[in-house]
């Protein structure tokens, strides 16, 4: 865990998730006023910058009202998780956190662990970005 908490993704995740929870603002609010969805947003937060575009930058700075050394320092961090090697889902998951806790379906049939796993690869599969 501590590995990743060293990574320049996750650091910047950090920081913004801090300074947006410093200004009372939920994470929901947030996503919308930059320009995000609620899941992309989360994903910000968990350290993966590939959503964090021009726009999002200058929003950013704007709606959270921030100084010049609070910019400064967002760019930093900004620019640092851009650098580093992407985070990808499974450096931020793990299986056993998103593994189902129920496995029922709707006519309330239990589902095999066959299934459990077969809903964990496809959630882990990598996706290609456009």
């Amino acid at each position: 865990m501590k590995d990743l908490l060293e990574k320049p993704g996750i650091k910047f995740g950090c920081w913004l998730k801090e300074k947006r929870q410093s200004r009372r603002i939920n994470a929901r609010q947030f996503g919308g006023m930059i320009g995000l969805t609620p899941a992309e947003y989360a994903e910000v937060e968990c350290g993966i910058v590939h959503w964090i575009k021009l726009r999002q930058e200058l929003l950013i700075v704007t709606s959270l009202n921030s100084d010049y050394n609070e910019e400064a320092e967002f760019k930093h961090l900004l620019d640092n998780a851009r650098a580093a090697k992407p985070l990808r889902f499974g450096d931020v998951f793990t299986r056993d956190q998103l593994r189902p806790m129920r496995l029922c379906h709707d006519q309330n049939v239990q589902l095999t662990m066959e299934t459990s796993e077969k809903i964990l690869d496809a959630v882990f599969t990598e996706l290609e970005l456009t």
